[in-house]
């Protein structure tokens, strides 16, 4: 995280070179030097490069959108990602090889990325662009939420209820992640952007 942060300060075409070195070096020291050290050990499996394809295809989006050209609009678009993730999930499962699930996410997501969506006018839709807004304060504050309801249950009902555990759980989490991003990451990022212009 310090690395991809730290991009930002770096020039533009000095980004992708830096997080695609120091992810490689992480890869490197655990899985061919085999570093015995745990955070060395968990970021080093595939799924590193899940997060670097994901830079690539956000830059290949921007240098086609910054040319002056359109994304394509596929019909049925969200139908077929619902389908290969239910797909996935039902023939595979988890006995699925890591550069499968890596090839499945990469699809899914370049279907989400590379094409261009319609404006949200419905409640779904919109409500599905929120989710996406506080994703990535979801990911970073959903143990905090897990910690906290966790907690909260055991002490008020015990192991009593436990069938509505989870959806209180969900809910909070996703309450949470919204209130981060609406109170912490979008104005630090607004902030940012200022300052590096």
């Amino acid at each position: 995280y310090a690395v991809v942060a730290a991009g930002l300060f770096l020039r533009r075409g000095w980004v992708l070179a830096a997080v695609t070195g120091t992810f490689v070096l992480v890869w490197f020291l655990g899985n061919v030097l085999r570093i015995p050290i745990d955070v060395v050990r968990i970021w080093s499996s595939p799924i590193i490069f899940e997060f670097l394809l994901g830079f690539y295809l956000a830059f290949g989006r921007s240098l086609w959108l910054r040319s002056g050209r359109t994304l394509p609009s596929i019909p049925g678009v969200t139908i077929a990602i619902i389908a290969i993730i239910a797909g996935h999930i039902l023939f595979l499962g988890r006995g699925a090889s890591p550069w499968i699930n890596a090839l499945v996410g990469l699809v899914t997501v370049s279907l989400c990325v590379l094409i261009r969506n319609p404006p949200p006018k419905d409640i779904a839709r919109r409500t599905l662009v929120r989710l996406g807004d506080s994703s990535y304060s979801l990911y970073l504050s959903h143990n905090m939420a897990l910690l906290a309801v966790g907690v909260l249950w055991r002490g008020i009902f015990g192991a009593a209820a436990i069938w509505a555990y989870v959806p209180v759980m969900i809910v909070t989490a996703l309450a949470g992640a919204h209130l981060c991003y609406l109170m912490v990451e979008r104005p630090s990022t607004k902030w940012l952007r200022g300052v590096l212009r």
